[in-house]
């Protein structure tokens, strides 16, 4: 019995191995399905033809279809895709990417290099590439080579071309409140188009500042009143403000290049008239020039003094500008201005309290500062005329008297004087005072003999003596050199008859 079981087995089984079976199963457990071919598949399982997988036996709505195939397949013929629907699905046309399709139209693919490509040569505003499900007509899409486009509701907002450039798309221009460019839950701030060639920033509705295509800015303005950059300002607000924070000096906070030297630049208008302005060249023209002297701001108050003296030791003097000098043409000039005024390196050995050094070692002088020095030199030298006043007066008194007695005398001798002083005449001294020379004009008549003219000091003391040899009008010139800074008496005498005297004043060189 046992033996009769076996041959029926055997039996049975080359049979099965002769047959057209369709599902063969070989040793190692390698399954063929759908296939009659004798030789043992190399895979576990090895599915010949398509295959549909549903969950029973029923009709088939819609149920997961994979195709066999031994080539590449396509969009129109997806290898995994779906019973009923078999042009929708994943596909692999070529080596190392995986693509996908609708209705046999490759719509996204994933190269090898990880990339995810979009399928359609091109798409719209209405049907853009990358949407949502329940707003179709709002997302990304690509109508042209090189450009991405952005769509709401159907409409082209903006689009990002092949040469880095953000276009946005609308046509019509935009508002201040309504800008272009914005922000969610701030949308009247941002940027907009006003006018044809010409953009805008807006905040809170309101235009703060316009460029347009004359290279103008406006600020708080869509006026041009003539300047490149016009700001406009209200309610006592600051127009400009530059803060320089540095760990340095003399850095500079507004720079103007120029290349004119009388171009006026910093111009202060008023009632349309310029009233202030720095030149290219460097000068300021203004209509005045106050500065900060209140007694609040000072300390240490205290009078100057040898004020004269210090007045005399600065030079006065006329000079050219070496760089006018060297390019007059550049300053609109033939030929260097002439200038009047003083050396800071002398003012600074008497009063350095005047001059800076700049940090290219060039020395500068506060003009304006000297007016005290001034003041109190005139003061100085007021004080010296007084006294010399009183001196003189003193003085006068005793030569009066002096004259006096001599005229008595030479009285009875010289029957003719009233005559003799009648046309002789002696004149003041110019200048007066005086430093370095000075020049006594006289008139002696044709038929005296003896003429002289004598110097005093203020007491009486005969100093010098010019014998005065030519007749008519003359001139005698004093030197300084010859006498000591102070106050002389001169008189002419003309045969021992004293014609005039007047007084002379000499100062310190």
């Amino acid at each position: 019995m046992k033996s009769r079981t076996l041959l029926t087995i055997i039996l049975i089984t080359a049979w099965l191995n002769k047959s057209y079976s369709q599902i063969k199963v070989y040793a190692g457990g390698n399954t063929y399905i759908g296939s009659t071919s004798v030789a043992a598949p190399t895979n576990k399982l090895h599915v010949v033809g398509n295959s549909v997988f549903t969950s029973g036996t029923g009709v088939i709505t819609s149920a997961p279809y994979l195709k066999g195939t031994n080539s590449w397949s396509s969009a129109t013929n997806p290898d995994y895709t779906w019973s009923g629907n078999q042009t929708t699905g994943i596909f692999h046309s070529a080596p190392n990417m995986i693509g996908f399709a609708t209705n046999g139209i490759e719509r996204l693919r994933i190269n090898s290099n990880g990339k995810l490509l979009n399928g359609n040569a091109s798409s719209n505003a209405t049907s853009p590439d990358y949407s949502w499900k329940s707003d179709s007509t709002t997302g990304i899409f690509h109508n042209a080579n090189g450009i991405i486009q952005f769509a709401t509701n159907g409409v082209e907002r903006f689009r990002i071309i092949n040469t880095n450039q953000l276009l946005i798309t609308p046509t019509t221009f935009s508002t201040s409140t309504s800008p272009d460019l914005s922000w969610a839950g701030n949308s009247t701030t941002g940027i907009f188009r006003p006018a044809a060639d010409v953009f805008a920033i807006t905040t809170s509705g309101v235009e703060k500042i316009r460029f347009s295509n004359s290279n103008n800015i406006q600020i708080n303005t869509t006026t041009v009143n003539g300047g490149k950059l016009n700001i406009a300002s209200s309610n006592g607000t600051k127009a400009i403000l530059c803060d320089i924070i540095s760990n340095a000096d003399w850095q500079q906070s507004i720079t103007t290049n120029v290349d004119r030297a009388n171009s006026a630049n910093y111009v202060v208008k008023f009632n349309n008239t310029d009233n202030f302005y720095v030149a290219g060249a460097g000068w300021v023209y203004s209509q005045g020039l106050y500065l900060g002297s209140d007694l609040s701001l000072k300390s240490n108050v205290n009078t100057i003094s040898g004020a004269l003296q210090k007045i005399n030791s600065i030079r006065g003097v006329t000079y050219n500008l070496k760089s006018e000098t060297v390019n007059p043409t550049l300053y609109g000039l033939t030929t260097p201005n002439t200038y009047m005024g003083i050396i800071a390196q002398e003012v600074e050995l008497v009063a350095p309290e005047v001059v800076k050094t700049l940090p290219n070692g060039t020395k500068t002088v506060a003009y304006q500062n000297l007016i005290g020095l001034l003041i109190e030199a005139i003061k100085e030298q007021n004080s010296q005329i007084e006294q010399m006043k009183k001196d003189i007066d003193v003085c006068c008194a005793t030569q009066i008297s002096q004259s006096s007695r001599i005229s008595k005398l030479n009285n009875a001798e010289n029957i003719g004087e009233s005559k003799i002083k009648e046309t002789a005449y002696l004149g003041q001294n110019l200048p007066n005072p005086f430093s370095q020379i000075t020049s006594i004009s006289y008139f002696i008549p044709e038929k005296n003999t003896n003429s002289v003219l004598l110097i005093f000091d203020m007491n009486g003391k005969l100093i010098k003596s010019y014998s005065l040899n030519s007749k008519g009008e003359g001139h005698l010139e004093i030197e300084a050199n010859r006498l000591q800074a102070g106050m002389y008496l001169y008189t002419l005498l003309i045969d021992g008859i004293e014609i005039d005297t007047k007084r002379m004043i000499l100062t310190d060189n």
